[in-house]
């Protein structure tokens, strides 16, 4: 429940990139990971009444507003939910950017 309050605190830029960060957020651990496991992406598609590039295209949008650090680019993501999180997200998205 931590990551979903802390997606519905967030400034996603559309409904449908919220959406999509709410229902990661679902999926995601206490301690902000996720993993793009089989299947989760179709998940996203079916509760977010939206396509699969779409999807894409809101993960990829969220990644570039700092909502989402990618560890491995779709094999696992980290939501910056709490300070420990944020830290490892804001390392990930600075050595992705050197």
């Amino acid at each position: 429940m931590k990551a979903v309050s802390w997606a519905w605190d967030q400034k996603a830029g559309s409904s449908e990139a919220k959406l999509v960060l709410v229902l990661l957020a679902d999926a995601t651990g206490d301690d902000g990971r996720v993993a793009l496991r089989d299947g989760l992406i179709d998940l996203l598609t079916e509760r977010a009444e939206i396509n699969y590039t779409r999807v894409g295209e809101r993960l990829a949008w969220l990644s570039g507003r700092g909502l989402i650090a990618w560890v491995e680019p779709f094999r696992l993501a980290i939501l910056p939910i709490d300070a420990k999180a944020s830290e490892l997200a804001r390392a990930l998205i600075a050595d992705q950017g050197a």
